[in-house]
C-alpha cells in the first residue's frame, strides 16, 4: 500500500476511533444516569405511596383505591403490597408499553430498574411492605434519542476533522507528489524543479533534489557546450572563421533541397591567385590576415541576404549562394579594392578571380559547382577577373524536368510503391530494429530508393502523398512482424496537416503495431521548430510510438528541447558517419557521449561503405543492402 493511501487510512481510523469513543462513552454515562434516575423515582415513589396508605388505618378499600390511583397516575411496571408473612394483598401490573426502541440497542446497554421498597403501618401495627418498580421502556426512549442526536453530532465533528485531516495530508503529499514527479521526469531524462516545501521533514529533501537536478542539468550543459566546441572546430575553417567544405556542402544541399528553395540568385567562387607565392612573400601570419579578412568581407555580403550561406573550400577558394541577388564586375571591382588596401606597405597584393553561376530552378549543387568553376577558369584569363557563366542546362536534362511529376505521380496512381526493409545492427551484428524505406517503379520498372526520387517528389509537391501510403505499408508491416520498424518522413509530410492526421488516426487504430514503430524526422526541421518537435513527441508517445531524428548530428548540441523529446536513436548524416578527420571523429564521439547520458542510441547512416564499429563510439549501423 503507497504512503499516502496510508496516511488516508490512518486519518479515517483516527476520525472513526475517536468519534466511536465518544459515542459510546457518552451512552455508557447516559445509561448510569438514567438508572440512577430510574432508582430514585422508584425509592421516593414507594416512601410517599407508604406514608399516604399508613393514614387509611388499615382499611383494605381505601389503601386498594389509593394504590390503583397511583398506579394509574404513573408510567409503572409494578406496585404490589405484601402482609408482614409475605403474602401479597394486593399488586398492579401490566405488559409493558410497545418497544420503539432496537431490540440490539436494548440488548446492548440494557437498564435495570431497581425497585423502591417502603413500610406501611397503622400506628404501631405494621401492615405490610409496598414496592414500586417504574417501567424502563421510557429510559430507552430517552437513550436512543439521545444516542441517534450524538451519533448526528460526532458525524459532523467527524467529517470536519476529515476535511481538516484531508487538507493537512494534502499538504504533506503536494511536495511529496512533486518529487515523484521530479523523479519521474529524471527517469525519463527531463530535468524540473520542485517547489521547496514547507515541511521541515521535506525541505532538505526537496533542496536536495533541486540541487541534484542543477547539477545534472549543468552537467548536460556542460557537455553540450563541449560537443558544439567540438562541431564548430569540425565544420569550420580555423583561419577564417567559415564553413569548411564539408559543412558548406551540406548545407548547400540541405537549401537547394528544401521546399522552398530558391528559384534565382547567383552562385559564385572566389580564388585568391597564386596562395603559394602570396604566402612566401608576406609570410604565413600576414597571409592568414589576408584570408581572415577575405572572409570576413564575403561573410559581410551574405549577412545582408536570407538564406545565403559563404564558406572555404579549400586553402585559395571560397563559395557564396546569394539568393536573389546579382553580382556584376562593378561591385567585384570595389570587393577587390577593399582587400588590395590590406597592406599598403606590402610588396605583393592579394589578387583574386570569381568565377559566378547564375542559380537557376531546379538545378542540382553539382551543376552549380561546374558551372561556377567553368566560370572560374574563365575569369582567371580576363583582366577584371570575373567571369558570370549563363549557360542553361542541357536538352536531356530539360526534357527530364518536365516529367518528373508525370512519372511520379503515375507510380503513385498505379500503386508502384513497394517497402524494404534495411536492418539496423549493433557492434555484434545483432539488428536492432529496421528501417523502412519506399522504392517507387520511376522511369521504367526498377525500384528505386527514396535517395534517388524522393528529392524530385519534394520538389513536386509529391512527397506528403507518397509518404502518407508509407505510413499505412508501414503499419501493415508492424503488425505482421515481431520486429520493431524506423520509418523517415520528410519534413513536406510532417508540415502537412493532412498527413499528420493520418498518421495519428492509424496509430491510435493499430496499438499494438504503434509500440514496434519508430517516426524518424529530420534534425532540421526539430532544431528550426522546438514546439512542433516537442508537441509531436507527447503526441506519438501517447500511442506507444517512439521518435527519432535522421540526418542529425549538425544541430544536436544546440537543441536544448533534446531532453524533453526522449528519442530512440539519432540517426547520423552519411557525412558525418563517414567523416575521418579528428575533428569529425571528436565531434562524433562528443555526440555519442551527450546522447548516451539521454539514454538515445546513436546510428550511423551511410551508403556507400559499411562502417567497422569498432573503431567508432556509435551502437549501431544501418546496413546498406537491403533485406529480400
Amino acid at each position: 500500500m503507497s504512503m499516502i493511501r496510508q496516511l488516508w487510512l490512518l486519518v479515517f481510523l483516527v476520525t472513526l476511533g475517536t468519534c466511536s469513543a465518544s459515542l459510546v462513552t457518552s451512552l455508557w454515562s447516559n445509561r448510569h444516569y438514567l438508572e440512577d434516575q430510574l432508582r430514585l423515582k422508584n425509592h421516593d415513589n414507594a416512601a410517599s405511596l407508604a406514608i399516604s396508605l399508613s393514614q387509611q388505618a388499615g382499611d383494605k378499600g381505601s389503601i386498594e383505591l389509593l394504590m390503583a390511583a397511583q398506579y394509574d397516575t404513573g408510567h409503572y411496571q409494578r406496585i404490589s403490597l405484601v402482609d408482614p408473612e409475605g403474602k401479597a394483598l394486593f399488586e398492579f401490573g401490566n405488559q409493558p408499553p410497545q418497544q420503539t426502541v432496537p431490540a440490539w440497542f436494548v440488548a446492548a446497554l440494557p437498564i435495570k430498574s431497581v425497585p423502591g421498597v417502603a413500610q406501611v403501618s397503622s400506628g404501631w401495627q405494621a401492615v405490610g411492605t409496598v414496592t414500586v418498580v417504574s417501567h424502563s421502556s421510557f429510559a430507552y426512549d430517552q437513550l436512543w434519542s439521545g444516542a441517534l442526536q450524538l451519533a448526528l453530532l460526532l458525524t459532523l465533528v467527524g467529517l470536519l476533522s476529515g476535511l481538516c485531516g484531508t487538507l493537512l495530508v494534502r499538504r504533506t503529499t503536494r511536495p511529496l507528489q512533486e518529487l515523484v514527479d521530479q523523479a519521474r521526469a529524471l527517469s525519463e531524462r527531463r530535468f524540473i524543479k520542485s517547489t521547496i516545501s514547507k515541511v521541515p521533514e521535506l525541505m532538505t529533501l526537496t533542496s536536495a533534489m533541486n540541487a541534484m537536478v542543477d547539477r545534472v542539468g549543468a552537467q548536460f550543459s556542460e557537455h553540450a557546450a563541449t560537443v558544439e566546441r567540438l562541431r564548430l572546430s569540425a565544420v569550420t575553417d580555423a583561419i577564417t572563421g567559415l564553413i569548411n567544405r564539408s559543412e558548406f556542402q551540406r548545407r548547400f544541399d540541405e537549401l537547394l533541397d528544401a521546399q522552398d528553395a530558391p528559384v534565382e540568385g547567383i552562385f559564385l567562387i572566389v580564388r585568391v591567385h597564386d596562395l603559394q607565392h602570396m604566402n612566401q612573400e608576406l609570410g604565413r601570419n600576414a597571409t592568414d590576415r589576408c584570408l581572415a579578412m577575405l572572409g570576413g568581407e564575403l561573410e559581410k555580403m551574405t549577412a545582408a541576404t536570407p538564406r545565403s550561406l559563404c564558406g572555404r573550400l579549400n586553402g585559395a577558394d571560397f563559395a557564396l549562394l546569394l539568393p536573389g541577388k546579382a553580382l556584376d564586375a562593378e561591385a567585384f571591382g570595389d570587393l577587390r579594392r577593399r582587400l588590395r588596401g590590406f597592406d599598403a606597405t606590402a610588396s605583393t597584393l592579394p589578387d583574386i578571380a570569381i568565377g559566378a553561376t547564375l542559380l537557376r530552378p531546379d538545378a542540382s549543387p553539382g551543376q552549380l559547382l561546374t558551372r561556377a568553376d567553368a566560370a572560374l577558369v574563365i575569369a582567371e584569363t580576363e583582366t577584371q577577373r570575373f567571369a558570370l557563366l549563363e549557360t542553361v542546362m542541357d536538352e536531356v536534362e530539360d526534357k527530364g524536368q518536365s516529367d518528373w511529376r508525370r512519372d511520379l505521380q503515375h507510380a503513385l496512381d498505379h500503386k508502384k510503391i513497394d517497402g524494404r526493409l534495411r536492418p539496423v545492427t549493433d557492434r555484434e551484428g545483432r539488428i536492432l530494429h529496421r528501417q523502412f524505406d519506399i522504392h517507387i517503379a520511376w522511369d521504367g520498372d526498377d525500384y528505386r530508393p527514396p535517395s534517388e526520387w524522393l528529392p524530385f517528389a519534394i520538389r513536386t509537391g509529391l512527397a506528403a502523398s507518397f509518404e502518407e501510403f508509407a505510413i499505412q505499408q508501414a503499419l501493415e508491416t508492424a503488425a505482421s512482424r515481431s520486429f520493431d520498424l524506423s520509418l523517415p518522413l520528410s519534413e513536406q509530410a510532417l508540415c502537412d496537416g493532412t498527413v499528420l492526421a493520418r498518421l495519428v488516426d492509424l496509430l491510435g487504430s493499430s496499438p499494438s503495431a504503434a509500440t514496434r514503430l519508430i517516426i524518424e524526422v529530420p534534425e532540421a526541421l526539430v532544431h528550426r521548430d522546438p514546439d512542433f518537435g516537442t508537441d509531436l513527441a507527447h503526441a506519438l508517445r501517447r500511442s506507444g510510438t517512439r521518435l527519432a531524428l535522421f540526418n542529425a548530428g549538425s544541430y544536436v548540441s544546440r537543441m536544448r528541447n533534446l531532453p524533453d523529446l526522449q528519442l530512440h536513436h539519432l540517426r547520423t548524416t552519411a557525412a558525418l558517419a563517414a567523416g575521418s578527420s579528428g575533428a569529425q571523429r571528436a565531434y562524433l564521439a562528443g555526440v555519442v557521449s551527450m546522447c548516451r547520458g539521454l539514454g538515445i542510441q546513436v546510428v550511423l547512416d551511410t551508403t556507400d561503405t559499411a562502417i567497422d564499429l569498432r573503431g567508432t563510439d556509435a551502437d549501431a549501423v544501418v546496413d546498406i543492402s537491403y533485406e529480400e
